[in-house]
């Protein structure tokens, strides 16, 4: 009952703000996290296009653990992202795009991806992945 109670949810929030408008909000977030991940030193899975507007998938930089950056955002920052079970376990992080996510949303996420850095040694320049967001965003 649960789950089509959240289907019909989720259909009349797509029917309220359009299913185009859906679309390019979805691919407007992700292009900015995309650029919030690069500017950070994550670069992006797959190599190349086409990239998906649902989730954005940033390489881990050498040194790092995907798992580590991902329980270290919720236990620090209370900010839920997911690695990989595969092959590319620990090796990637991904956050999604889909659904009711905003740009306070995905700046709020680069933030944390930043501190959640800096608590794990490394320097990235300050506001460097929020930065690159916004200016995606304003785009």
């Amino acid at each position: 009952v649960s789950l089509i109670l959240g289907l019909r949810e989720a259909l009349a929030m797509i029917e309220e703000e359009r299913l185009p408008a859906v679309l390019r909000r979805h691919a407007r977030v992700s292009a900015a996290l995309r650029a919030g991940f690069e500017a950070l030193g994550f670069p992006m899975f797959p190599v190349g296009r086409p990239f998906s507007a649902t989730v954005t998938v940033g390489v881990v930089p050498d040194g790092l653990d995907g798992s580590t950056i991902v329980r270290h955002m919720h236990a620090n920052y209370r900010t839920i992202i997911a690695s990989q079970r595969t092959k590319l376990n620990n090796r990637v992080i991904r956050i999604g795009t889909m659904g009711a996510v905003g740009p306070e949303d995905i700046l709020a996420d680069l933030h944390y991806l930043e501190c959640t850095l800096r608590d794990l040694g490394r320097t990235p320049a300050p506001g460097a992945g929020v930065q690159a967001a916004a200016a995606a965003l304003s785009a």
